[in-house]
């Protein structure tokens, strides 16, 4: 019975020890310069960057503060860049699938032959709202937009095409 207690209580020790080597040490300058230590992040240091040590002394993460106001203006308006820049290179990869088709629909009423069919459905739908969105386009596609009235003049395809 002792010998059980015993190791119950070394188990628990061992895993509260363990438990307390793997939490890391917090570590910062506050404003003052004076270096402060804790085993959790550290309130008077949220403004400025705190290192998370590990049990052997290595720095295992740095905390960074939260951007000031000027900071996350700039991350927005980067964003904001970025998400245009991709929106044009998208645009411009559809303009070249949309040159194929309006090729095709160049010699042809359908992009299945001389009658609607299954494989003028995924381009239909999906270019059903492209031609009413105010996007600059590179071609004007006069086939793509004649076949694409075409299509909407069918009652079963805008049934579907608005509910999308």
């Amino acid at each position: 019975m002792f010998m059980t207690r015993l190791s119950a209580v070394c188990t628990f020790a061992v895993l509260l020890h363990s438990h307390v080597l793997a939490q890391g040490i917090y570590t910062c300058v506050d404003a003052k310069g004076r270096k402060i230590t804790s085993d959790r992040p550290i309130a008077e240091c949220m403004d400025r960057a705190q290192q998370e040590i590990s049990p052997t002394g290595t720095v295992r993460r740095v905390l960074l503060p939260p951007p000031t106001k000027q900071e996350r203006a700039a991350l927005e308006e980067k964003e904001k860049k970025d998400t245009e820049d991709r929106i044009k290179v998208a645009a411009e990869k559809l303009e070249k699938i949309l040159d194929v088709a309006n090729a095709e629909l160049a010699k042809q009423l359908y992009l299945s032959g001389s009658h609607f069919g299954v494989t003028d459905i995924p381009l239909a739908l999906a270019l059903n709202h492209w031609f009413n969105l105010d996007v600059e386009r590179q071609q004007d596609h006069t086939y793509l937009k004649a076949w694409i009235e075409r299509i909407r003049a069918r009652e079963h395809f805008l049934k579907v095409a608005n509910i999308l």
